[in-house]
């Protein structure tokens, strides 16, 4: 299981700990591999407890890890689930120790083009597209959005759901790429798929 090594890491680092506090997106643990990574990880290491914490999305539990390292409260020992375009906010407030990368032997099985963070404190454990969701039995194939344009047919209005960037990692993915393709135009984009936004939740959760 790919994710577990990322655990095992951290409890070489923590020594004699008993526990090993991880902080993750709500998802992860209520219908993702968090409960098979638990028993896995607990059968290899009889004596340590993993104890999962996931009470919102990723945005909202770095918001979390900040604020607790700002009251210098107990937090955790591992962040498991950083998008991308959250690594400048965490990196600012320093709440990552780099990893040595000597004491990782299958980091080489790692593709270089998706090690996003140069600094050497945030690894990679996953990976996938920006993309939207539908429902093949409601929405025809003729209407399948296939570029962000399309996303602007009239047809569509109130029918599609975004996440909220402030709350979502999706979020600030999402906007980030409209603000790629269209460049100065991002903003027009926006203004004009308004009328075909159903709702904006404040994670992917809510969303689905």
């Amino acid at each position: 299981m790919r994710k577990l090594w990322v655990l095992i890491l951290a409890l070489a680092l923590l020594g004699s700990a008993k526990e090993l506090v991880v902080y993750t997106y709500d998802s992860f643990v209520s219908w993702g591999p968090a409960l098979a990574i638990k028993e896995k990880f607990e059968a290899l290491f009889p004596g340590v407890t993993l104890t999962w914490v996931a009470v919102g999305d990723s945005s909202e539990m770095l918001s979390r890890l900040i604020a607790e390292l700002r009251l210098g409260l107990p937090t955790a020992d591992v962040f498991l689930g950083l998008a991308d375009v959250e690594l400048p906010l965490a990196l600012a407030h320093n709440v990552f120790q780099p990893y040595d990368p000597a004491r990782i032997p299958n980091l080489a099985d790692v593709p270089s083009d998706l090690i996003f963070d140069p600094t050497g404190h945030v690894l990679p454990y996953d990976h996938g597209y920006v993309t939207f969701v539908y429902d093949s039995e409601l929405l025809p194939e003729e209407l399948v959005p296939r570029t962000l344009d399309d996303l602007l047919r009239p047809e569509l209005r109130g029918k599609i759901i975004v996440t909220d960037p402030r709350t979502s990692s999706p979020g600030p993915s999402f906007l980030l790429w409209t603000i790629a393709h269209y460049g100065e135009g991002w903003l027009a984009f926006w203004q004009r798929l308004i009328p075909n936004l159903l709702t904006i939740t404040k994670g992917w959760s809510e969303a689905y």
